[in-house]
C-alpha cells in the first residue's frame, strides 16, 4: 500500500497526498490504525478529528475500514455528537 488518499470529501485538496504520519490530538495515528484494522476482516478505528463538513469543531469519529482488493482499503465513518 502506498498510503495515498484517493478521496476525502472533508479535505479534497489532500487527495493524492499521504496521511501516513497524521495523528489526532491524542496521538492516534489514524491511517496507521486503519491499515492495521483492515486486513483482519475489517475493523473500527476511533479518533478525534476537526474535519466535519456541516460545522466546525472537534469531534470523536468512528470509522469502519476493510480491505478492497489486495493493496488498498476503504473506510467510512461518522462523528459522534
Amino acid at each position: 500500500m502506498n498510503r495515498t488518499a484517493l478521496t476525502l470529501p472533508a479535505a479534497p485538496a489532500s487527495v493524492g497526498s499521504s496521511h501516513w504520519n497524521l495523528a489526532d490530538p491524542n496521538g492516534v495515528r489514524t491511517v496507521r490504525e486503519m491499515q492495521e484494522a483492515a486486513p483482519d476482516g475489517g475493523g473500527f478505528v476511533t479518533y478525534i478529528t476537526n474535519y466535519r463538513l456541516d460545522r466546525p469543531g472537534v469531534w470523536q469519529k468512528c470509522v469502519y475500514v476493510a480491505m478492497a482488493g489486495d493493496d488498498w482499503f476503504v473506510g467510512s465513518g461518522t462523528c459522534a455528537e
